[in-house]
Parts: C-alpha cells; sequence; structure tokens
C-alpha cells in the first residue's frame, strides 16, 4: 500500500474520500431494505445482515464515548493521572461520540414506523383515510 501511495498520491486521496461515503452507503441501504413495504424477506434479511457491521461500529462509539467520559471524571474526581493532560471535566467530543453510538446501535435494526412509508399502491391521495366507499 505504500508503494502505492508513493506513486500515485490520488490514490490516498480515494481512500480518505470513499471509506466514509461507503460506510454511509452501507447504512442507507440496509436502512431502505429493512424498510421496504412488501413483504419479501430475502430484502428484510439482506437489510439486516447490514444491519450488523452498523451496529458493531454503534457499540464501539459508544464504549470509546463512555470510555473517555470515565477517564476524564477519575482524572477529574478521583485522582490525576500523570499521563491525563485535560482540564477539570473537559469530556471534549465524548457525549456526543456516546450518543451517535447509541442511535446507530438503535438504528441498526429498526423498521421504519407506519407514518414514514411510502404509499407505492398508486390509489386515490384523497382517500388517505379509508372514508371514501
Amino acid at each position: 500500500m505504500c508503494l502505492l501511495l508513493a506513486v500515485d498520491g490520488l490514490f490516498g486521496l480515494g481512500i480518505v474520500a470513499g471509506l466514509p461515503l461507503t460506510i454511509l452507503l452501507w447504512i442507507d441501504l440496509g436502512r431502505e431494505l429493512r424498510t421496504l413495504p412488501g413483504k419479501n424477506r430475502g430484502s428484510r434479511a439482506a437489510g439486516l445482515l447490514m444491519g450488523i457491521p452498523q451496529a458493531l461500529f454503534g457499540v464501539l462509539c459508544l464504549a470509546v464515548g463512555l470510555a473517555i467520559i470515565c477517564w476524564v471524571l477519575y482524572n477529574s474526581l478521583w485522582r490525576r493521572d500523570p499521563n491525563y493532560s485535560g482540564g477539570w471535566l473537559s469530556f471534549g467530543i465524548a457525549p456526543l461520540l456516546s450518543l451517535f453510538g447509541a442511535g446507530l446501535t438503535v438504528d441498526a435494526f429498526k423498521r421504519a414506523s407506519v407514518g414514514t412509508s411510502i404509499d407505492h399502491g398508486g390509489g386515490d391521495p384523497s382517500d388517505a383515510h379509508g372514508s371514501n366507499p
């Protein structure tokens, strides 16, 4: 890989831009497969399988965020470690990282609610509640 970076500098730029885009597309495709309006078991199973890496990434973000919060609390309230360079109760990005991880984990296997699904039936839009016979 170092040889490829030395030969073509755009390879590194492609990795830096391509990896986050791939993760976002993976999450979006899994969500779309889980929320398809039909009862296709294959697409639902594929959506659940695609949710596993998302859940693992969410658990990892949650664990790292909570570890940072615990480290800051320990160094601020009990005993200051010589390796700790932060200030008093300076959590930084840890709470946001924890919330992001919890959201990813919950969203990994959640289906869309009934009100957010798209109607592909092509019926009359004025008859949304079924009041017209």
